[in-house]
């Protein structure tokens, strides 16, 4: 996707939740994406929080010690494909509110390694 320089007129970057706090929803991707591999997961977003930020190999090998056999590099790429499609609707609260974001016009949510669109919010 080429995106014209000239049509942005803003960029806001969220640093490990300070706008938008996703860690509960983060929680739900790696419960499902354990699931998918016969495991039961069990974390919340109080077990994700003193991870944002860090690197994603530090967070596997911090989060899923207890998972032996799990191949971190394929509990990744399921969890990278259930967090394309959940991250959108289950999405976060900002600052730590109980409401969900207000959609902005226009807006795009980007998140991931390369930074791919994963939908409007607008």
């Amino acid at each position: 996707m080429n995106v014209s320089l000239n049509l942005i007129d803003a960029i806001i970057f969220d640093m490990d939740g300070t706008l938008w706090n996703a860690s509960d929803s983060y929680a739900e991707v790696w419960n499902i994406a354990l699931s998918h591999f016969g495991k039961k997961g069990h974390f919340t977003g109080s077990d994700m929080h003193p991870y944002m930020g860090m690197a994603i190999e530090d967070i596997m090998t911090g989060l899923l010690s207890e998972y032996e056999g799990l191949d971190h590099q394929e509990f990744l790429a399921k969890a990278m494909q259930i967090e394309v499609d959940l991250m959108p609707v289950r999405g976060g609260v900002p600052g730590g509110a109980k409401h969900r974001a207000v959609p902005l016009p226009d807006a795009r949510l980007c998140a991931g390694q390369g930074h791919q669109p994963l939908g409007s919010l607008g």
